[in-house]
C-alpha cells in the first residue's frame, strides 16, 4: 500500500498490519490509513482522565477512545462525569468513530478501575486530589503546569519539589510520569484537526514510562519522545509557559513543538 506523509510528504510502500495508522519511516509521524471500521480494542486495561472537563482532558478522552482504549472520565461529582461522558460519546459518533467505550465516574472510582490515571486537574487541586487515593501500582500521568499571570505575561512557578510532577509523586504512591504539558488543548480536543505534535515523556520507572509512550503514540497526531527522569519535568513544564508567551508576542495561536534531527 502506497502512503504519503502529510508532514514531510515522504511516500513509501507500507507493508505493516495496522488498518488505521502507519508511522512514516522518514519523520516518524503517524499517517491515517483508513477511516472505515471500528478501532481495535485494548481490553487489557482502562485509561481514566481525572478532571476530564477541560479541552486537554476532552482531547485525551476522545483520541484515546478513538484509538480503542476503554476510557473513564473522572470528576468530583458522579452526575457531571456521566454528563461529560455522554457528550464525548456524541462527539465521537458525530466524527464517524464507532466501537468505542467511554464512561464516567467519580475520581476515586475512575482511578480504581484504571491502570493509567491521567491527571488534568488544575495545579492547586491536583496533589490534594491524589493524596487521598490508593494509587499503588497505578501509572499516574501528570499533565500539570504551575504558572501565574504577571502583567501581560505568564510565569512558571514550580513548587519546592522542582516540578508539578515531582510534587505529585511526593503526594501519591503511584508511579508518576509526566506528559502532554506542551500539547495545545484546543487542537487536541478537535478530532477533525490532524495536527502533529511531539509529547515529551519523563519518569523514573522505565516500564511505566514506556507504557505512557506507547499510549501517546496510539493517539492520532501525537508522537512521544523520551525526556529522561522525572526531575526533567520542570524543563518540559516551563516550555509550556514559553509557548504561551510566544503566542502573545506573535501572530499565532495554539503554539506547539515538533522536534527534528538527523
Amino acid at each position: 500500500m502506497l502512503l504519503k506523509c502529510q508532514s514531510c510528504e515522504n511516500e513509501w510502500d507500507y507493508q505493516g498490519e495496522s488498518k488505521y495508522y502507519a508511522t512514516c519511516p522518514n519523520c516518524h509521524y503517524k499517517v491515517k490509513i483508513s477511516e472505515e471500521g471500528d478501532q481495535p480494542k485494548k481490553e487489557e486495561y482502562n485509561i481514566s482522565v481525572l478532571g476530564g472537563t477541560g479541552d486537554l482532558g476532552e482531547g485525551i478522552v476522545k483520541r484515546a477512545a478513538a484509538a480503542g482504549y476503554k476510557v473513564i472520565v473522572g470528576s468530583r461529582k458522579y452526575e457531571k462525569a456521566q454528563r461529560l461522558a455522554e457528550e464525548y460519546r456524541e462527539g465521537l459518533e458525530s466524527s464517524g468513530i464507532n466501537g468505542f467505550t467511554v464512561d464516567g465516574d467519580v475520581n476515586q472510582k475512575a482511578a480504581e478501575k484504571s491502570e493509567i490515571v491521567i491527571v488534568t486537574i488544575p495545579y492547586k487541586y491536583a496533589s490534594s486530589t491524589v493524596e487521598s487515593m490508593d494509587l499503588d501500582e497505578k501509572i499516574v500521568v501528570s499533565t500539570i503546569v504551575p504558572m501565574k499571570k504577571e502583567g501581560d505575561y505568564f510565569k512558571y512557578t514550580p513548587p519546592e519539589e522542582g516540578s508539578a510532577a515531582e510534587e505529585l509523586q511526593s503526594n501519591c504512591n503511584g508511579k508518576v510520569v509526566s506528559a502532554f504539558q506542551n500539547v495545545p488543548a484546543k487542537l487536541i480536543a478537535d478530532l477533525e484537526n490532524e495536527f502533529n505534535c511531539d509529547v515529551i515523556v519523563c519518569g523514573d520507572d522505565e516500564e511505566a514510562k514506556e507504557k505512557v509512550k506507547e499510549f501517546v503514540n496510539d493517539l492520532s497526531g501525537l508522537r512521544s519522545l523520551d525526556g529522561g527522569p522525572l526531575s526533567h519535568s520542570s524543563m518540559v513544564e516551563s516550555e509550556t509557559v514559553k509557548l504561551l508567551n510566544l503566542s502573545l508576542e506573535n501572530p499565532m495561536k495554539h503554539v506547539y513543538v515538533v522536534y527534528k534531527g538527523e
